[in-house]
């Protein structure tokens, strides 16, 4: 019959029980350092989704300035257009309003 020695169980034991508590330790370390990673990650999600409310924003501000300054554009040739036009009727007026 095997008789076991206390010696050895002893032996196993401390070295065994070391390594146990390490790979414990360790697993609660990797968890919380991955718990930390979640949470700057959410974080990191959030900053970026209101970046992109800000961009939408802004290229909405681009786009009506653009629409705007070719409004303006448009308002000021046809201000052109008129103002020659009144010019040469005034003209006319006067041309032909001396010949009467």
């Amino acid at each position: 019959m095997w008789r076991i020695d206390p010696n050895l169980v002893l032996n196993l034991i401390g070295t065994v029980a070391p390594v146990v508590i390490a790979l414990v330790a360790s697993s609660k370390a990797a968890k919380a350092h991955q718990e930390q990673i979640n949470s700057r990650l959410q974080l990191l999600l959030y900053r970026f989704d209101q970046l992109e409310k800000k961009v939408e924003k802004h290229n909405q501000i681009v786009e009506r300035t653009y629409r705007a300054e070719q409004d303006i554009s448009t308002a000021f040739k046809r201000y052109d257009e008129l103002k020659d036009r009144v010019e040469r009727i005034e003209e006319w007026e006067i041309h032909e309003g001396g010949k009467r």
